[in-house]
């Protein structure tokens, strides 16, 4: 339906608290997908709890995160970043992307979320600011709710009409292409991960090794 080009830099936020094997993963399946793409990471400094302007605590300060983040996410193509650290509060991921536009000379840019995150895209601030200049890039979780259906429920409140393509597994509409990652080991929540740290649990098979180890040195 549209002549896009495929995106050159590719923006993956998220509170990171921590990074863990999921997070590692959606890296991995995005830069193996998009193998000209540059990918930055950005640590979010102030998460929202949902689509609202409500501040969410995190276990992790933004230092801790974005140094774990560092010792993670690494490759030629992998850029980790604390420009949200710059940005007025609440940080707005409108806001991110304004900042990017600006810092960065890319051509087409996308933003990497999870399927959870897709999910209320719709009702996130500036969402049609959002998704004028950029893609949309899922990373497919096999728990979460149906992807048409969020797809669809986007398409409703943009006012535009998705058309799937099978080839290169995206919807596809008039001024962006939502594109799907799909991995069966993305089932990882962070959630879980922190009650297993706060029970003292093993986590060598959630977190990478480095992680794990940050951990371990840091216990009170």
């Amino acid at each position: 339906m549209n002549n896009l080009p495929h995106p050159d830099l590719i923006i993956y936020g998220g509170a990171f608290d921590p990074p863990h094997n999921g997070h590692l993963l959606c890296v991995q399946l995005a830069t193996t997908r998009f193998p000209h793409a540059q990918l930055l990471i950005c640590p979010t400094y102030a998460p929202l709890r949902d689509a609202t302007s409500i501040p969410k605590n995190t276990m992790l300060d933004f230092n801790d995160r974005l140094h774990l983040a560092q010792i993670v996410f690494t490759g030629e193509q992998i850029t980790v970043s604390d420009l949200e650290a710059r940005l007025p509060r609440p940080t707005l991921t409108a806001n991110t992307l304004q900042l990017v536009r600006k810092k960065f000379q890319a051509q087409r840019l996308a933003l990497l979320l999870g399927q959870d995150q897709f999910s209320s895209l719709q009702d996130w601030q500036r969402v049609q600011e959002i998704t004028a200049h950029t893609d949309i890039i899922v990373a497919r979780r096999h728990d979460a709710v149906s992807l048409s259906e969020s797809a669809s429920q986007l398409a409703h409140t943009l006012a535009t009409t998705f058309v799937w393509e099978e080839q290169q597994q995206r919807y596809a509409a008039e001024k962006f292409s939502v594109y799907l990652l799909a991995s069966k080991s993305l089932n990882i929540s962070s959630t879980a991960i922190r009650e297993r740290l706060r029970h003292k649990q093993t986590l060598h098979d959630v977190l990478p090794s480095a992680v794990v180890n940050f951990f371990s040195n840091n216990e009170k």
